[in-house]
């Protein structure tokens, strides 16, 4: 028997990778359809970036995009992911109604950077 339990099969998974798949299944819960479908959308990206980045306050969208930096992301999704909070901010706190298809696309990118993340 193998004195060390380094290659146990049976370890818990990662919190980032828990939090990651808890995340998906609560995305493809929410009805962007209703009334507080969008605003459910808006909590949850917001709550999954606070637990990820294990940010203890509230933050500004300006505030995460200049926290990234002290993080190790892939370039790529770090650069993806800065884009997507600019679509956020600019959407959320504009002055247009955001349409249905403008919510399914943050939907699908967030998702998409859900799944870069947990590579």
């Amino acid at each position: 028997m193998w004195p060390f339990n380094i290659f146990k099969k049976n370890e818990k998974p990662d919190k980032k990778h828990a939090l990651i798949q808890s995340t998906l299944r609560k995305l493809g819960k929410i009805n962007l359809r209703t009334k507080n479908g969008p605003e459910a959308l808006y909590d949850l990206i917001r709550c999954f970036f606070r637990e990820y980045f294990n940010l203890h306050f509230e933050f500004t969208y300006e505030e995460l995009q200049k926290d990234l930096a002290k993080h190790h992301i892939e370039k790529n999704t770090k650069t993806r992911l800065f884009n997507h909070l600019e679509v956020l901010k600019e959407k959320r706190f504009g002055n247009d109604k955001i349409s249905l298809k403008e919510l399914k696309e943050i939907s699908d990118e967030f998702r998409e950077i859900l799944k870069e993340l947990s590579k």
